[in-house]
Protein backbone atom coordinates (compact mmCIF):
# COMPACT_ATOMS: atom_id res chain seq x y z
CA UNK A 1 0.00 0.00 0.00
CA UNK A 2 1.03 3.57 -0.48
CA UNK A 3 0.87 5.97 2.48
CA UNK A 4 0.45 9.43 1.06
CA UNK A 5 0.63 12.06 3.83
CA UNK A 6 4.40 11.75 4.22
CA UNK A 7 5.30 12.54 0.65
CA UNK A 8 8.67 13.82 1.76
CA UNK A 9 9.77 10.28 2.61
CA UNK A 10 11.86 8.92 -0.25
CA UNK A 11 10.37 5.44 0.03
CA UNK A 12 6.87 6.88 -0.35
CA UNK A 13 7.70 9.47 -2.99
CA UNK A 14 9.20 6.75 -5.18
CA UNK A 15 5.82 5.08 -5.28
CA UNK A 16 3.95 8.19 -6.41
CA UNK A 17 3.00 8.13 -10.08
CA UNK A 18 0.96 11.33 -10.18
CA UNK A 19 -0.72 13.92 -7.99
CA UNK A 20 -3.32 16.56 -8.76
CA UNK A 21 -6.07 18.49 -6.95
CA UNK A 22 -9.19 16.67 -5.86
CA UNK A 23 -12.27 17.81 -7.72
CA UNK A 24 -14.88 19.94 -5.92
CA UNK A 25 -17.13 16.89 -5.69
CA UNK A 26 -14.34 14.82 -4.17
CA UNK A 27 -13.43 17.60 -1.73
CA UNK A 28 -16.99 17.60 -0.45
CA UNK A 29 -17.08 13.82 -0.13
CA UNK A 30 -13.71 13.84 1.59
CA UNK A 31 -14.85 16.39 4.16
CA UNK A 32 -18.04 14.53 4.99
CA UNK A 33 -16.37 11.11 5.09
CA UNK A 34 -13.73 12.38 7.52
CA UNK A 35 -16.44 14.00 9.65
CA UNK A 36 -18.59 10.86 9.67
CA UNK A 37 -15.91 8.21 10.14
CA UNK A 38 -17.30 4.85 11.18
CA UNK A 39 -20.75 5.55 9.77
CA UNK A 40 -20.16 3.56 6.58
CA UNK A 41 -22.18 6.13 4.63
CA UNK A 42 -19.52 6.49 1.95
CA UNK A 43 -18.66 2.80 1.64
CA UNK A 44 -20.16 1.17 -1.44
CA UNK A 45 -20.58 -2.61 -1.44
CA UNK A 46 -21.24 -4.72 -4.51
CA UNK A 47 -22.14 -8.37 -3.98
CA UNK A 48 -22.62 -11.12 -6.55
CA UNK A 49 -22.54 -14.90 -6.87
CA UNK A 50 -19.95 -16.58 -9.07
CA UNK A 51 -19.82 -20.17 -10.29
CA UNK A 52 -16.88 -22.18 -11.59
CA UNK A 53 -14.45 -19.49 -10.45
CA UNK A 54 -10.67 -19.90 -10.34
CA UNK A 55 -9.63 -17.53 -7.56
CA UNK A 56 -6.01 -17.15 -8.68
CA UNK A 57 -7.10 -15.81 -12.08
CA UNK A 58 -9.79 -13.65 -10.49
CA UNK A 59 -7.25 -12.00 -8.21
CA UNK A 60 -4.86 -11.45 -11.12
CA UNK A 61 -7.69 -9.94 -13.19
CA UNK A 62 -8.33 -7.40 -10.45
CA UNK A 63 -4.64 -6.57 -10.30
CA UNK A 64 -4.49 -5.99 -14.06
CA UNK A 65 -7.42 -3.59 -13.89
CA UNK A 66 -5.93 -1.79 -10.88
CA UNK A 67 -2.71 -1.30 -12.81
CA UNK A 68 -4.69 0.01 -15.78
CA UNK A 69 -6.67 2.69 -13.95
CA UNK A 70 -5.14 5.45 -11.85
CA UNK A 71 -8.36 5.90 -9.90
CA UNK A 72 -8.01 2.44 -8.36
CA UNK A 73 -4.52 3.33 -7.08
CA UNK A 74 -5.55 6.70 -5.67
CA UNK A 75 -5.40 7.97 -2.10
CA UNK A 76 -6.01 11.47 -0.76
CA UNK A 77 -3.82 14.01 1.01
CA UNK A 78 -5.43 16.88 2.90
CA UNK A 79 -2.97 17.62 5.70
CA UNK A 80 -0.27 20.26 5.20
CA UNK A 81 -1.51 21.14 1.72
CA UNK A 82 -3.47 24.16 0.50
CA UNK A 83 -6.15 22.02 -1.14
CA UNK A 84 -6.81 18.26 -0.97
CA UNK A 85 -4.82 16.21 -3.46
CA UNK A 86 -5.38 12.94 -5.25
CA UNK A 87 -2.17 10.92 -5.16
CA UNK A 88 -1.77 7.98 -7.51
CA UNK A 89 0.49 5.12 -6.47
CA UNK A 90 2.74 3.31 -8.93
CA UNK A 91 2.44 -0.04 -7.20
CA UNK A 92 -0.75 -0.84 -5.34
CA UNK A 93 -1.87 -4.37 -4.56
CA UNK A 94 -5.38 -5.46 -3.62
CA UNK A 95 -5.45 -9.00 -2.25
CA UNK A 96 -8.66 -11.00 -2.11
CA UNK A 97 -9.63 -12.22 1.34
CA UNK A 98 -10.84 -15.80 0.94
CA UNK A 99 -13.12 -17.55 3.42
CA UNK A 100 -14.10 -21.20 3.06
CA UNK A 101 -17.71 -21.70 4.18
CA UNK A 102 -18.21 -25.19 2.78
CA UNK A 103 -19.86 -27.46 5.30
CA UNK A 104 -21.63 -24.56 6.99
CA UNK A 105 -25.42 -24.57 6.85
CA UNK A 106 -27.02 -22.13 4.42
CA UNK A 107 -28.69 -20.19 7.25
CA UNK A 108 -25.46 -19.86 9.23
CA UNK A 109 -23.51 -18.97 6.10
CA UNK A 110 -25.93 -16.19 5.24
CA UNK A 111 -25.83 -14.84 8.80
CA UNK A 112 -22.04 -14.78 8.76
CA UNK A 113 -21.98 -13.03 5.41
CA UNK A 114 -24.39 -10.34 6.59
CA UNK A 115 -22.26 -9.81 9.68
CA UNK A 116 -19.16 -9.49 7.52
CA UNK A 117 -20.80 -6.86 5.32
CA UNK A 118 -21.97 -4.87 8.34
CA UNK A 119 -18.53 -4.92 9.98
CA UNK A 120 -16.81 -4.18 6.68
CA UNK A 121 -18.99 -1.11 6.15
CA UNK A 122 -18.32 0.16 9.67
CA UNK A 123 -14.59 -0.38 9.20
CA UNK A 124 -14.54 2.20 6.43
CA UNK A 125 -11.25 3.28 4.85
CA UNK A 126 -8.22 5.34 5.70
CA UNK A 127 -8.43 7.64 2.69
CA UNK A 128 -4.69 8.37 2.95
CA UNK A 129 -3.86 4.76 2.02
CA UNK A 130 -4.50 3.08 -1.30
CA UNK A 131 -6.26 1.00 -2.40
CA UNK A 132 -9.53 2.39 -1.08
CA UNK A 133 -11.19 -0.94 -1.73
CA UNK A 134 -11.47 -4.45 -0.29
CA UNK A 135 -12.20 -7.74 -2.05
CA UNK A 136 -13.59 -10.89 -0.44
CA UNK A 137 -14.56 -14.33 -1.70
CA UNK A 138 -16.78 -16.61 0.35
CA UNK A 139 -16.63 -20.20 -0.87
CA UNK A 140 -20.06 -21.75 -0.47
CA UNK A 141 -19.48 -24.97 -2.44
CA UNK A 142 -16.71 -26.52 -4.53
CA UNK A 143 -17.70 -24.46 -7.56
CA UNK A 144 -19.74 -21.64 -6.05
CA UNK A 145 -18.61 -18.38 -4.45
CA UNK A 146 -20.12 -15.20 -3.13
CA UNK A 147 -18.05 -12.12 -3.94
CA UNK A 148 -18.02 -8.80 -2.07
CA UNK A 149 -16.32 -5.67 -3.39
CA UNK A 150 -16.22 -2.69 -1.04
CA UNK A 151 -14.85 0.67 -2.12
CA UNK A 152 -14.95 4.29 -1.05
CA UNK A 153 -17.41 6.48 -2.92
CA UNK A 154 -14.57 8.98 -3.39
CA UNK A 155 -13.24 6.71 -6.13
CA UNK A 156 -16.25 5.56 -8.09
CA UNK A 157 -19.97 6.03 -8.44
CA UNK A 158 -22.28 3.24 -9.57
CA UNK A 159 -21.77 3.97 -13.27
CA UNK A 160 -17.97 3.85 -13.02
CA UNK A 161 -18.02 0.79 -10.74
CA UNK A 162 -20.00 -1.12 -13.36
CA UNK A 163 -17.30 -0.32 -15.94
CA UNK A 164 -14.57 -1.56 -13.61
CA UNK A 165 -16.43 -4.77 -12.82
CA UNK A 166 -16.99 -5.46 -16.52
CA UNK A 167 -13.28 -4.98 -17.23
CA UNK A 168 -12.37 -7.36 -14.39
CA UNK A 169 -14.65 -10.06 -15.77
CA UNK A 170 -13.25 -9.61 -19.28
CA UNK A 171 -9.69 -9.83 -17.93
CA UNK A 172 -10.61 -12.93 -15.93
CA UNK A 173 -12.10 -14.57 -19.00
CA UNK A 174 -8.91 -13.94 -20.97
CA UNK A 175 -6.58 -15.13 -18.20
CA UNK A 176 -8.60 -18.29 -17.60
CA UNK A 177 -8.19 -19.11 -21.31
CA UNK A 178 -4.46 -18.53 -21.21
CA UNK A 179 -4.76 -15.28 -23.17
CA UNK A 180 -3.49 -11.80 -22.40
CA UNK A 181 -6.26 -9.37 -21.33
CA UNK A 182 -6.92 -6.65 -23.86
CA UNK A 183 -5.73 -3.19 -22.92
CA UNK A 184 -8.20 -0.34 -22.81
CA UNK A 185 -7.81 2.15 -25.66
CA UNK A 186 -7.31 4.98 -23.22
CA UNK A 187 -4.45 4.80 -20.73
CA UNK A 188 -6.82 5.67 -17.97
CA UNK A 189 -10.45 6.78 -17.61
CA UNK A 190 -9.94 8.51 -14.28
CA UNK A 191 -10.60 12.08 -15.33
CA UNK A 192 -13.37 11.03 -17.69
CA UNK A 193 -15.11 9.03 -14.95
CA UNK A 194 -14.82 11.95 -12.55
CA UNK A 195 -16.11 14.39 -15.15
CA UNK A 196 -19.12 12.16 -15.75
CA UNK A 197 -19.80 11.97 -12.02
CA UNK A 198 -19.61 15.75 -11.70
CA UNK A 199 -22.12 16.26 -14.52
CA UNK A 200 -24.62 13.94 -12.84
CA UNK A 201 -24.44 15.70 -9.45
Amino acid sequence: MIETPALEKKSTAANVADAYPASPVQQGLLFHSLYEQGSGVYVTQIVCSLSGLRPEFFEEAWQRVIERHDVLRTAFVWKSVEKPLQVVGRRVRALIKQMDQRGVSAAEREARFKTYLTEDRRLGFDVAKAPLMRLALWREADDRYKFAWSHHHLLLDGWAAAIVLKEVLLAYDALSRGAEPARARLRDRHRRLEAGRARRQ
